[in-house]
């Protein structure tokens, strides 16, 4: 399921909870609205699924149905940001990972991006979603980064394109606070991260790619993903004590 038709689905589903809680409590649109503090348009269009409850549009049913938290709740539920099923695996690999290595020609791995950058990214791959579903995506994505204040952090190598240092994601300003943050993380021990020029002759790869290694001693397994959103899982089993997971995963750096 995409996320457009994963979004489309959980407005329709919050659509029929506001349906129920007005005829539950015998009120016409209209009236509804009225108690909602918007106009009757935005009730019915909300009702029907074609257009997302906010935030505010699910506190307000709280306060109208007496009911604290419940609608609030119900609504982050359906709309919360997750990891697409196919990166789940991968973001399981990367908590226990032990070396992170990643090439990425066009855009920053999620690990190394500021919250403004990220946003600036999900706003470009995202543009149909509220600012508080871009809030939810960049605050997953944040989220994921404490890999790195771990105790025993993995040993993280990254690779960018030249282009990528010198793209103005989000803007100047969001541009110079990125590449400060990447100077401050370059400074850990553990993390290396190094620009491919032009003259350093052809890149490893034309596709963005991540390779992670796991302490598990059971049997490797990997999984391979494509890029362009063409996400097949493939599998492999050896004897080696090292799992490796090989992720390109364009679409979860573009979205």
């Amino acid at each position: 399921m995409s996320d457009f038709e994963r979004r489309a689905k959980a407005a329709k589903k919050f659509g029929v909870y506001v349906l129920r809680l007005r005829e539950r409590l015998g009120l016409s649109q209209s009236e509804f609205a009225a108690r909602m503090f918007c106009h009757q348009t935005l009730v019915s269009r909300v009702e029907s699924g074609s257009v997302p409850a906010t935030a505010a549009f699910a506190a307000q049913m709280d306060v109208v149905a007496g009911a604290p938290g419940v609608y609030a709740d119900r609504r982050t539920e359906l709309f919360g940001a997750t990891d697409p099923d196919w990166f789940k695996p991968y973001a399981e690999l990367e908590t226990r990972a032990i070396s992170i290595v990643d090439y990425s020609p066009v855009l920053l791995m999620g690990l190394l991006q500021t919250p403004e950058y990220a946003t600036a990214v999900y706003r470009a791959r995202f543009a149909y979603e509220t600012a508080e579903e871009i809030q939810a995506r960049v605050d997953l994505r944040v989220g994921r980064q404490e890999v790195l204040a771990r105790p025993d952090p993995p040993r993280l190598w990254v690779v960018v394109g030249a282009g990528v240092v010198r793209t103005r994601v989000g803007g100047g300003a969001v541009m110079a606070r990125q590449l400060r943050h990447l100077l401050e993380l370059g400074e850990r021990p553990g993390i290396t991260i190094q620009a491919l020029r032009a003259d350093d002759g052809a890149p490893p790869a034309h596709l963005p790619f991540t390779v992670v290694t796991d302490p598990d001693e059971a049997p490797a397994s990997s999984r391979t993903r494509r890029a362009a959103g063409d996400h097949h899982p493939g599998a492999a089993r050896g004897r080696r004590r090292t799992a490796r997971a090989l992720a390109v995963h364009r679409g979860h750096r573009s979205g």
